[in-house]
């Protein structure tokens, strides 16, 4: 963990392999397939409101590729603990839980939110160069908080591999962007990986134009107590470990009484 932090510190961001036992990610593919596949029914509206889908978002994120308006793949499957319940099991894991609060130099981390990004097979969108701080969702009014990333199937340079440049976190933005082929580290990674992002560092990736789709589960998380914009909240957002266990037990009673 000392050196994770180092890591965090110096680079701007981490990857720690293996962080998720096998069988709770098979678990959680299962579900995540269940949710996109009632997505694309388009019949679920609590479901279909937390969506964004890769036909509405600009050709230009996808290297110009053209999806069908009746395209049903998801980009973005927001509020996650809402419509795939097992993912409190890995806001539950003591491994996330104790990086969590490792790399915010906090004794108490709370979860703020977590979704799913998934870039599709040969036309999944690429994300522009970006800082996480601020933003426009659930941001803390101070740049207190990490993003950990799950990664489901892995990421590789040729399907669109979070990109990150290097100690950009230790200059404050400036708006300026930078040139994606100067110094730009993939995050290359297999399933079950997490890679931990610092807010100001700079990243983003290009689309994914494999036959191998990529998804990630995000989770942004804070310390305790700390402030948070006026805006959005999330059924997990702000919750102890104590309190995401009531709500995982109050989910998984009501899914095996259905």
């Amino acid at each position: 963990m000392d050196a994770s932090l180092d890591s965090l510190r110096h680079d701007g961001f981490v990857i720690v392999p293996d962080a998720v036992p096998q069988e709770l990610l098979a678990s959680l593919d299962l579900e995540i397939n269940a949710a996109l596949a009632r997505a694309a029914e388009g019949r679920d509206q609590a479901l279909l409101a937390d969506c964004v889908f890769e036909r509405d978002l600009p050709a230009a994120k996808r290297g110009e590729r053209v999806v069908p308006a009746e395209c049903g793949d998801v980009f973005i499957l927001g509020n996650l603990a809402e419509h795939v319940p097992l993912v409190l099991q890995v806001l539950l894991l003591a491994g996330v839980q104790h990086l969590a609060r490792t790399l915010l130099e906090t004794d108490a981390a709370v979860p703020h939110f977590v979704n799913l990004t998934q870039k599709s097979a040969r036309t999944g969108s690429g994300i522009s160069w970006h800082r996480d701080y601020p933003n426009r969702y659930i941001c803390p009014v101070e740049p207190v908080m990490i993003r950990l990333m799950l990664c489901l199937d892995g990421m590789g340079e040729d399907t669109g591999a979070t990109q990150f440049i290097r100690g950009s976190h230790h200059s404050m933005p400036d708006g300026s962007l930078p040139d994606e082929r100067s110094g730009a580290v993939p995050a290359v990674c297999g399933p079950g990986a997490l890679v931990a992002i610092h807010p100001l560092v700079l990243h983003g990736g290009a689309p994914n134009a494999s036959a191998m789709r990529r998804r990630n589960i995000v989770m942004q998380w804070g310390p305790a107590g700390a402030a948070l914009q006026p805006g959005p909240r999330e059924l997990i957002t702000g919750l102890l470990p104590s309190s995401l266990e009531t709500l995982w037990r109050k989910q998984h009673t009501e899914r095996v009484a259905s």
